[in-house]
C-alpha cells in the first residue's frame, strides 16, 4: 500500500462502499481525511475506523453532492481545516437499473444526472483552483462505471450509463486541459462491487418511482468484489500512473470489444452510404 503521510484525501460518498473503501486505504496509508456524505451516522462511522487504522486527522462534511452552494462550502471547510488537498475523489453515485427507459421519471432522471454527473464536476470545480495553486503533486479520480464503456443490454441502464459516460468524457476533457501541470486525472470503472448504490438510490430517490426489477446480472456473482479490493485496486492503479482504471479488466476487455463491434459495424455501414451518396450527388 503507497505511504500517504503528509496528505490529504478528500472523498464524496465516503459513508459506505467504494468511498469508504478509499477512506479506510487512505487511512492505513497515514492520510489524513476529508469524508463527505449525505449520512451523518456514517461518516461518524467512518471517522471512527478510519482514526482507528491509522488516519492521523478525519474531518467530517455532510452534505448532498447536488447542492452546489453546500459542496462550494465543503471545499472552504475542508481547505481551512487540512490547508490542501492532495487527493480529490468524486465518488458520490447512485444506482439506476432495473428500470425500462419508459417507465423512469423525468426527476429520476434529473437527480441521478445531478448526483452522478453534475456534482462530479461541482466537486472539482470547488477545489481544483487550491490544487493548482498550491503546485505539488495531486491527483483527481473520478468515478465512472463499466457501465460507462458499454449499456449492457437487459439490464434497463440507459439512464445511468448515460451519466457514467458523461464522468468518463468529463475526466478525459479535464485530463487533457491539465497539460503538463502536476495534477493526475484517473476514470475509476468499477465492476460489481458490493456496495449500497442500489439501496441508496431507492432511499434517495424523488417521489414516485417505480419498483426496479433488479437484472440477474447485477446480482451478486463470483465477479463481485469487496469495496476494499475496488480501493486497493484502484489507488495502486493511482499510484503507477494508470488514466483509466478497471477493477475487473477481463470483464472491461469484453465490453470494449463489443464497443468496437458496434462502432466498427457503425463506420462500415455509413461509409458505405456516404460513398453512395458522393457517386449520385452533385454540389
Amino acid at each position: 500500500m503507497p505511504d500517504y503521510a503528509g496528505k490529504v484525501a478528500y472523498i464524496t460518498g465516503s459513508g459506505s462502499g467504494i468511498g469508504r473503501g478509499l477512506a479506510m486505504a487512505f487511512a492505513r496509508g497515514g492520510a489524513a481525511l476529508a469524508l463527505v456524505d449525505i449520512s451523518p451516522s456514517s461518516l461518524e462511522e467512518v471517522k471512527a475506523a478510519a482514526e482507528e487504522a491509522g488516519s492521523p486527522k478525519v474531518t467530517i462534511h455532510v452534505g448532498d453532492v447536488t447542492d452546489n452552494d453546500r459542496l462550494a462550502a465543503i471545499a472552504g471547510e475542508v481547505l481551512d481545516a487540512h490547508g490542501e488537498v492532495h487527493y480529490l475523489c468524486a465518488n458520490a453515485g447512485v444506482g439506476l437499473a432495473g428500470i425500462p427507459f419508459t417507465k423512469v421519471t423525468p426527476e429520476e432522471v434529473r437527480w441521478s444526472l445531478d448526483v452522478n454527473t453534475i456534482s462530479v464536476y461541482e466537486t472539482v470545480r470547488s477545489l481544483m483552483p487550491s490544487m493548482l495553486a498550491h503546485g505539488k503533486p495531486a491527483y483527481i479520480l473520478c468515478t465512472a462505471s463499466l457501465a460507462a464503456l458499454v449499456a449492457s443490454p437487459g439490464w434497463h441502464i440507459a439512464l445511468y450509463a448515460a451519466a457514467k459516460f458523461g464522468v468518463a468524457a468529463l475526466s478525459q476533457g479535464m485530463r487533457d486541459e491539465i497539460g503538463d501541470r502536476p495534477i493526475r486525472v484517473s476514470t475509476i470503472y468499477p465492476g460489481l462491487t458490493r456496495t449500497n448504490i442500489g439501496a441508496n438510490f431507492l432511499a434517495l430517490r424523488p417521489a414516485g418511482g417505480v419498483t426496479p426489477d433488479i437484472p440477474e446480472g447485477l446480482a451478486e456473482s463470483e465477479k463481485t468484489i469487496s469495496p476494499d479490493q475496488s480501493a486497493q485496486i484502484i489507488l495502486a492503479a493511482a499510484a503507477a500512473g494508470v488514466e483509466d482504471i478497471f477493477t475487473h479488466p477481463d470483464d472491461a476487455r469484453e465490453m470494449h470489444q463489443e464497443y468496437c463491434d458496434r462502432i466498427q459495424k457503425g463506420i462500415a455501414g455509413s461509409s458505405a452510404v456516404v460513398a453512395r451518396i458522393r457517386d449520385h450527388v452533385t454540389a
